[in-house]
């Protein structure tokens, strides 16, 4: 997918919010995330944006696998 040229024009919650609107999915490599039951990261898993969640100034993007 390619990333619209104005894209570097948006703040950071309308960022993470057309992520959720699109259900973007990301590739996060090996190493990059545990599992919470197994503890293991040594798979790579692909997971999609689902919620934004704003807290003191700090914008979170929120993923299901």
């Amino acid at each position: 997918m390619q990333v619209p040229a104005h894209a570097e024009f948006l703040s950071d919650i309308q960022l993470v919010r057309a992520l959720v609107h699109h259900q973007y999915m990301l590739e996060l490599p090996a190493g990059f995330f545990q599992h919470p039951d197994t503890d293991d990261a040594s798979q790579a898993v692909t997971v999609v944006a689902k919620a934004t969640l704003k807290f003191k100034g700090v914008v979170y993007l929120l993923l299901t696998s």
